[in-house]
């Protein structure tokens, strides 16, 4: 199995400015980019799947949900 490295740059920026919004906004923006990266995610994990039917392709979807914490899941 490959490994993959994740770097974070700018992320005290970022919860800095995400400060100055209420928090509903704020919510609202990590909601969305979550979103969009986990659309990326899918799409890759789609495109290098093995296609017989199409079901494993199909199968591979985003998900949201609230977390037994309140928090959101993608």
């Amino acid at each position: 199995m490959s490994e993959a490295v994740v770097r974070l740059v700018g992320f005290e920026e970022l919860t800095k400015r995400l400060n100055d919004f209420a928090p509903r906004v704020a919510r609202n923006i990590l909601a969305r980019a979550v979103y969009a990266g986990a659309v990326i995610v899918r799409n890759e994990a789609r495109s290098r799947c093995p296609v017989r039917t199409g079901k494993l392709r199909r199968s591979i979807t985003i998900r949201k949900r609230k977390s037994r914490r309140g928090a959101m899941e993608v």
